[in-house]
């Protein structure tokens, strides 16, 4: 009620634009929701499109129509995960790599984007960008054995035992039905660092 008095003590011209602002705000945002769903329904046809002509075994103009996507549309999430998973079939580790790196930027939480990123890298012995996205997951997530484990093995092959142990040894509290696996590896990095310093001391 004291609404209503107070709109009517105001002019008739300022009660129409108050109510002309309202309708257009309104407006826009349906306009924007409408836009929004258009374009995921286009996105959504798109990728059924793809899908189809990997059933028919037409991998490279799936892969075609993929790639003008992720190109159309940058944050389009499966559209990334989808070319990179073709280019990985095809053995295009470098070209499925960078579609992983773009799925990892947009969803940071996807454990499976950093893993088969990695495995790309370490096809191509990129052991540096292997090592530069295992460590961001483990610092993004502690508890994940699987990156401590992948990560300890790219500090081995970097010659780095030092910091492979110290992953190692993190694992082993975190992966207990992994114990045994743990230790040997531990135990195997051990003898190393101790020959190591045998060399250096002889």
């Amino acid at each position: 009620m004291k609404r209503q008095a107070a709109l009517r003590r105001h002019p008739l011209w300022a009660r129409l634009l108050l109510w002309g602002s309202v309708t257009a705000i309104v407006a826009c945002a349906l306009l924007v929701v409408s836009a929004r769903s258009d374009r995921m329904r286009r996105t959504d046809g798109v990728l059924h499109r793809a899908q189809s002509l990997l059933d028919r075994g037409r991998i490279e103009e799936a892969a075609s129509v993929l790639s003008c996507l992720t190109q159309e549309q940058p944050n389009c999430a499966r559209a990334h995960s989808a070319l990179a998973d073709i280019r990985s079939a095809q053995g295009r580790e470098a070209q499925a790599m960078e579609q992983y790196r773009s799925l990892v930027e947009l969803q940071p939480d996807n454990a499976q984007a950093y893993y088969d990123l990695v495995a790309c890298a370490l096809v191509l012995r990129q052991y540096d960008v292997a090592e530069e996205y295992l460590a961001r997951r483990v610092r993004e997530v502690p508890k994940d054995a699987y990156a401590r484990r992948l990560i300890a093995f790219v500090y081995e092959r970097r010659n780095r035992p030092d910091r492979a142990l110290s992953q190692l040894q993190s694992l082993s509290d975190l992966s207990r039905p992994n114990a045994p696996a743990t230790a040997h590896s531990v135990a195997r990095i051990r003898g190393r660092l101790t020959r190591q310093h045998e060399e250096a001391g002889g």
